[in-house]
């Protein structure tokens, strides 16, 4: 019975071996997307950021919105996928809420999306202009 265990044994920790969404801190790491059809598509009226940082090559945005639980909620970042060239270089980007909850009560979710791909080659650092955040967030490498 011994050397049958041992031999499953292996299976167990395949098995258990899953892609799914890291949790960073407190936050739940999220997608991001870059496309200038989304950009523009992105609504951004169904929900209010409370809080934007940057932290390494992560950016963590705290937002709220009503809903039942907020648990079927699906969030994404969506990079417009133009650089604007000034100094720093700016790029533009927008939190995407998919919220099909249609209860009253009100609920906030802290997310995180890695921003190492939005790096522009040639400088250190880039300016992010967050649609509903009121300042750039400036992001140095």
């Amino acid at each position: 019975m011994k050397p049958i265990m041992l031999l499953l044994l292996p299976l167990v920790f395949v098995g258990c071996n899953r892609k799914t969404s890291v949790p960073v801190g407190d936050s739940v790491q999220k997608e991001l997307v870059i496309s200038e059809q989304q950009y523009q598509a992105t609504v951004t009226n169904n929900y209010h950021i409370s809080n934007a940082t940057i932290a390494g090559d992560s950016l963590f945005v705290t937002f709220g919105a009503s809903g039942c639980s907020g648990g079927s909620w699906e969030t994404s970042i969506v990079d417009a996928d133009r650089v604007a060239e000034s100094h720093p270089v700016q790029r533009y980007l927008k939190l995407r809420l998919i919220n099909n909850e249609l209860c009253a009560a009100a609920f906030s979710r802290k997310i995180a999306v890695n921003i190492r791909p939005l790096r522009v080659t040639g400088t250190s650092k880039v300016a992010f202009n967050l649609n509903g955040w009121n300042q750039p967030l400036l992001y140095q490498y």
